[in-house]
């Protein structure tokens, strides 16, 4: 991932990339592909870390900023799935809120079904930030 760039007109540098580099048949340089974007503050912004794969080729991650909590975002928790070409699905996980954590900064490890991360602040009662774990089975509660 890249925590800025990408084109995004919202943030003034980017507001950061989920990229793959392919080896290229040809030889020669890596190919690189972009897989998304982010843009919208609601969806995060300043994604953080490496993103983690599940069986499934599901990929994982988070941003440091955005989302809905904590008027300007605490931060988010996304999926991206495999969509048809190099199009891949954008599914928010977590919007993170202050109480269950703000600025994940270190991305996200994923062990059955699980999600597991860090924050650097948020969390009651003394807001010096939180230990997660998120499900990522549907309808699960954590």
């Amino acid at each position: 991932m890249t925590s800025q760039g990408g084109g995004s007109r919202q943030c003034t540098a980017g507001c950061g990339t989920v990229f793959d580099l392919a080896a290229n048949p040809a030889g020669g340089a890596p190919v690189e592909t972009v897989l998304y974007r982010f843009g919208p503050s609601a969806q995060g912004v300043f994604p953080q870390g490496a993103v983690v794969v599940d069986r499934a080729g599901n990929l994982y991650g988070a941003t440091s900023s955005g989302g809905s909590g904590c008027g300007v975002g605490c931060g988010v928790v996304f999926e991206l799935t495999p969509g048809s070409g190099d199009i891949w699905q954008y599914q928010l996980i977590n919007d993170f809120d202050g109480y269950d954590g703000q600025l994940p900064q270190y991305g996200v490890i994923e062990h059955d079904g699980h999600l597991f991360g860090t924050t650097l602040g948020g969390g009651a009662p003394y807001y010096g930030g939180v230990v997660f774990e998120i499900s990522t089975a549907p309808n699960a509660v954590d």
